[in-house]
């Protein structure tokens, strides 16, 4: 009789753990399902698109380097420095395109933006701007042909040459207060020889031929000293004016 009394309290006791263990095994069964479910669509997905209205990366102190999205102008990829400036900004818009590069406020000389371009692996051309110059380089595919401009303060020059290193060049360079034109041939430029015009601010025209050992031919007007006296006198543009290697004037006219 003690153990009839017992038996409902076992009975009830096994009931519960039976419950618990269906509960378990439920919960045991949903999550396997979801698993299967999740490996199935991964296996049959297609993941080579992502679509988003913004892209953020950032660096390992959470600070933002790079964001790819759309803004009222268009499509934009902008690129950040780690103190949070602007770098470069690749803008597409409804109707146009745009690519802003921002040169660091720095006094450096080293602080620069640039953009180069490649044929296969030469390079074709070149762009480059600091707190002090810009400079475009461009150069031929067979590599027989160069241009440059660059531009300083106070100094524009545009240089361009044929057949490499060794090619004949002209260039021409413009200052505050005088203008040339120089031109070099191949065999001139392993010497001194050249054949230039310039133009100071008044307009004053001068020629002058560089012959391969210094010897110069000089037409217009030029600074040049009194052979007499021994000062300084600016000639007229209707002279000439012969100097050897020196530098020492042969001869001039008018005398």
């Amino acid at each position: 009789m003690p153990n009839q009394s017992h038996e409902p309290e076992n009975v009830t006791e096994t009931l519960r753990k039976l419950q618990r263990e269906s509960a378990w095994m439920k919960r045991i069964g949903i999550a396997f399902a979801a698993v299967l479910i999740l490996v199935l669509f991964l296996s049959r997905g297609n993941f080579q698109t992502v679509t988003a209205r913004e892209f953020k990366l950032t660096d390992s102190d959470g600070r933002t380097r790079a964001t790819l999205g759309i803004s009222p102008d268009g499509s934009t990829l902008t690129l950040y420095a780690p103190s949070g400036e602007e770098r470069a900004e690749l803008v597409g818009g409804p109707e146009d395109a745009s690519l802003d590069l921002y040169i660091p406020p720095s006094s450096s000389s080293s602080s620069r933006a640039g953009i180069r371009l490649y044929a296969g692996n030469k390079l074709a051309a070149s762009f480059r701007a600091g707190p002090s110059a810009a400079v475009l380089r461009l150069n031929s595919a067979d590599g027989r042909g160069s241009a440059a401009v660059s531009v300083k303060p106070g100094v524009a020059t545009l240089g361009m040459r044929g057949a490499g290193d060794q090619g004949s060049s002209l260039l021409l360079r413009t200052g505050v207060n005088r203008s040339c034109v120089t031109a070099t041939g191949a065999r001139m430029r392993k010497t001194s020889g050249n054949a230039s015009m310039c133009a100071d601010s008044q307009g004053l025209p001068t020629f002058t031929l560089a012959g391969l050992q210094g010897s110069k031919a000089i037409l217009g007007v030029t600074q040049t000293t009194d052979r007499r006296t021994g000062k300084p006198v600016e000639t007229s543009a209707a002279s000439l004016v012969l100097e050897g290697p020196d530098g020492k004037v042969l001869w001039s006219t008018p005398r």
